[in-house]
This record gives C-alpha cells, sequence and structure tokens, in this order.
C-alpha cells in the first residue's frame, strides 16, 4: 500500500486523474507517483521556510512555494500562502518593504490571481514603489499572453520611463504571438526611443516570419529611425545590434552589414557581426558567412572584458562549425578558453559572491558539446572543474559545481555529472545538483534511477543545518520533480546502476 498522503498530495492526486488513494504501487504511473511525492516534499519546504528568521528570506522562499502550489493547480493553497507571505512582509517597514510586495504581486498574477496581484501592488506605498510591482505583474500577463489585462496594468504606471519599458514588453509578446496589427498599436504609445525601437525590431522579425516583407521594411526603417533618436552611445549600440541581427534574419545582409559596422562599442559590434554570420550561414550563403566571421574575429580582439570577448568568440566558434570549418573552430574555442582564464571572480561574503571564471569556462564546453566536439568538451569540463575547486569561500564554490554539474547532465555527460556531485560538500547545493541529474534521468526514461536519485536529493536537503537553505533545496527538487517530462518518442536508455 502506499503510504498514508497529506491532504496536498491526495488533492494533487485526485486532480491529475490518477490511480487513487490506496492503489497499488505497481498500478500508479511514474508520472503520478513522482507529482505526489513532490507534492509531499513541497509541502515539507512550505513547513520548513516557516521557520526561517529573516522576514526577507522568510518570505521571498513562501512566494516561491506559493507559486509551485498554483503550478501544480493547488490555486487555493497558492492562495493561502500568498496570504501567509503578505502577513509577514507588511510587518516590514522601509524601501525593502515595496520590493518584497511587488515580488509577490508579481507571483500572484504568474499563479493567475490577478485581481489579488494587483491588489497586492496598488497596497504598496508611493507611485515609484508601485512601479516594478506593476512592471513584475506585467511581465506575467504577457508570459500567459493576457495582453489585454497587461495594457490596462501597464497604464496604472505613472513614471513615463518605466511605462515604456512595460509597454515594450507587451509589443514584444503581441509580437511574438503573431498579434502584429495590436502589436503596432501598443508600439505608439511607447514615449522614450530605446524600448520603441526593441519594440519595432520584434514587430519587424514577425512581419518576416509571416511573410510581410513589404511592411517588415517599413518597420526597419522606422525602427532604424527611433534608434537614430538615441542620443547615448552605448544604449544606441545596443539598439544596434538587435536592429543589424533581426536585419540579416529577413534577408537584407547589406543593410545588417551597414548598420552593424556604425556600431561603436566592440562588444555589441562583434556580436551583431556573429549574428550576421550566423544568418547568412543558415540561408546557404557560406562564402559571405565566411568573410564576415573573419570580420567578427578580428573585432573580438578589440573587447576589453574578458567575459564579454569569451562568449562572443564560443558563439563564434559555433557559426564556423556551422559553414564546414571544425578546425578553424577548434582554434576559435582556444581564443575563447584563453579570455576565460583571464575572467576575473568576484568574490566576497555577500550573495553577490560569484565563482566567474569556472562559469566562464564551462560556457566554452557546452558550447563544444553542442556542436560534437565531444573529447574537446569533457576536457574544458575537467578544466572549469579544476579552477572552481580552488574557489574560496565555499557558498561560492558550491554554486560553481553545482552548475558544471548540470551542464555536465544536460550535454551528455551524465556519468561525469554523477562524479562531480561527489565533490560538493556543502548538502544544500549537492541536492540542488542531484535535481539535475534526476531531472535528466527522467528525460532519458532513466526512471528508476531517477526516482532513487530525486530520494537521494530530498533527504541530503534533509540534512541542511541552515533553514532557509533546506527550505530552497526542498523546494527546488519539489519543483523539478513536478516539471520533469520523459522526451517524447525516446526509448529508456537503461537504467544506471
Amino acid at each position: 500500500m502506499m503510504k498514508t498522503l497529506s491532504p496536498l498530495a491526495l488533492t494533487c492526486l485526485i486532480w491529475m486523474g490518477g490511480a487513487g488513494y490506496g492503489a497499488d504501487p505497481a498500478e500508479v504511473s511514474p508520472r503520478t507517483e513522482r507529482v505526489t511525492v513532490a507534492l509531499e516534499v513541497l509541502d515539507e519546504a512550505l513547513t520548513t521556510a516557516r521557520g526561517i528568521e529573516g522576514v526577507g528570506p522568510k518570505v521571498m522562499s513562501m512566494r516561491a512555494i506559493a507559486l509551485a502550489q498554483a503550478g501544480a493547480g493547488l490555486s487555493d493553497a497558492a492562495r493561502t500562502t500568498f496570504s501567509e507571505a503578505l502577513t509577514a512582509a507588511r510587518a516590514v517597514e522601509g524601501e525593502g518593504n515595496g520590493f518584497i510586495l511587488g515580488s509577490i504581486a508579481g507571483a500572484q498574477a504568474e499563479a493567475g490571481q490577478l485581481a489579488d496581484a494587483l491588489d497586492t501592488a496598488r497596497g504598496i506605498q508611493g507611485a515609484l514603489n508601485q512601479s516594478p510591482a506593476f512592471g513584475m505583474i506585467v511581465f506575467a500577463l504577457v508570459r500567459a499572453e493576457q495582453f489585454s489585462e497587461a495594457l490596462d496594468t501597464a497604464m496604472e504606471i505613472e513614471n513615463a520611463g518605466a511605462r515604456s519599458r512595460t509597454l515594450q514588453n507587451i509589443a514584444t509578446g503581441q509580437a511574438k504571438a503573431g498579434q502584429i496589427p495590436e502589436a503596432v498599436a501598443t508600439a505608439q504609445k511607447i514615449e522614450t526611443p530605446p524600448p520603441k525601437a526593441e519594440a519595432l525590431i520584434a514587430i519587424a522579425a514577425a512581419q518576416t516570419k509571416a511573410g510581410q516583407d513589404d511592411a517588415a521594411r517599413q518597420t526597419f526603417t522606422e525602427a532604424l529611425a527611433t534608434v537614430n533618436k538615441i542620443e547615448q552611445a552605448r544604449q544606441k549600440a545596443f539598439a544596434l545590434r538587435p536592429l543589424a541581427g533581426a536585419m540579416a534574419q529577413a534577408g537584407l545582409f547589406d543593410e545588417a552589414l551597414t548598420h552593424a559596422r556604425e556600431i561603436e562599442l566592440a562588444s555589441s559590434k562583434t556580436w551583431a557581426l556573429q549574428m550576421i554570420a550566423e544568418a547568412q550561414a543558415e540561408a546557404g550563403h557560406t562564402d559571405a558567412a565566411l568573410q564576415t566571421i573573419t570580420e567578427a574575429l578580428t573585432e573580438a580582439e578589440g573587447i576589453q572584458d574578458a567575459s564579454s570577448r569569451a562568449s562572443i568568440q564560443r558563439r563564434i566558434a559555433a557559426v564556423q562549425v556551422q559553414v564546414g570549418q571544425p578546425d578553424e573552430a577548434r582554434g576559435t574555442f582556444e581564443k575563447a578558453l584563453a579570455a576565460a582564464r583571464g575572467v576575473e571572480n568576484v568574490l566576497g561574503q555577500g550573495p553577490g559572491s560569484r565563482a566567474a571564471q569556472p562559469l566562464a569556462i564551462k560556457e566554452i564546453a557546452v558550447a563544444q558539446a553542442q556542436v560534437g566536439q565531444t573529447d574537446a568538451a569533457r576536457s574544458t569540463f575537467s578544466e572549469a572543474l579544476a579552477v572552481a575547486r580552488e574557489i574560496d569561500p565555499a557558498g561560492a564554490k558550491a554554486d560553481a559545481l553545482v552548475k558544471i554539474t548540470e551542464a555536465q547532465a544536460e550535454n551528455g555527460f551524465l556519468a561525469d555529472a554523477k562524479t562531480t556531485v561527489l565533490e560538493i560538500e556543502e548538502v544544500s547545493y549537492q541536492a540542488l545538483a542531484l535535481r539535475h541529474i534526476a531531472a535528466e534521468q527522467v528525460k532519458n526514461g532513466q526512471l528508476d534511477a531517477a526516482r532513487r536519485t530525486f530520494a537521494q536529493a530530498v533527504d541530503t536537503a534533509r540534512r541542511s543545518e541552515k533553514v532557509s537553505r533546506r527550505a530552497h533545496a526542498l523546494l527546488s527538487t519539489a519543483r523539478t520533480m513536478l516539471e520533469a517530462e520523459e522526451t517524447p518518442g525516446e526509448e529508456a536508455m537503461g537504467e544506471e546502476k
């Protein structure tokens, strides 16, 4: 018999149309069993979160749990948890109160509780503090393609700059959803040039995709005129980059190259050239792509920031593979690695501490794996691990190891990921890494192995002495269990021992 279920888990099982309480485990599908256990773990995460001492961390943890409950179809439970989080948040005084309440409002909207979200946002003191809350609500509504509600909410934002950025989010969402006339109407309401240009570029891209080539050309012209109204050079560079990329995707290669070469910021110019080369390669214009790649590689050498240089060089290498130059790509990957080795870590005891160097190296390994350079990718992952092992403080080191584990698991190095996770000393971080491995096992159809790994993740999370980390690890594991899906049509790859 199955163990006794909490009301929360039982509700979810009934809601799913599962085998039902008291069913023989053999009759319960792996998906139903996994969701049932996940809801038990989510319940435990909520109980744990209530014991967090700091109001801010406690509220943010409960907000995330409520969102997970809503995602599992438990609207009433989510509303109750949101209410509990709001009660705690309103006890906080000062600037932090507005941010916390705004985060809850955004989560309520994402959970489909729009009326509650608006009540929360309107209850924040001061229009300046309300703007981010309304912006987060709009973001959630756009994701749900509730554009009418998003527009109504955006108009409650008093600050013109914040309202323009929010309207850009809506117009871009409408364009991507194929609602092009509506997107055009929304874009005309945007008052400041940078977000208006971004919206127009998204609309032109959507028109291109819909085969509306003449309309796209007109919109590109309007977008360029809007970009030219931007006075700040850095902002203008950031606007020209996606404009050039979108033009290239529309087959307007000469215009795209012209505007890419107008960009004064080296990193943005190189990004634009890389996007053009990729579009040329996709269109079968191999010789033109090779010329653009050469130009992009030259420009990349002028990028002063090592992280940006490594990032763009690995992307150029991927395009080189695409156009049939794997040997040249290896050389470019080596240049990216050299740049990544110069990335400086941001280390300290605060929340901003980050092991940037091993993570930059890890991204190159991912790029190598994705273009089929498996041996090189494994070697680069090993280098990322070697650098991560030397990181201090322990939190930044553990975070880097978790991210490397995730990347290994997602890119075909599952056995290596299982070895890496053993190096993580802090148990809450180890639990986070284990759930990534379990998710990949589910994807591969290795359901028994996934069940064991998820169980190990939960047991590991429970051993964390810091309450906030324990709650976060339990929540993250439960959420991954709820979201994990097998790849459609893929046969099981064999159970791991």
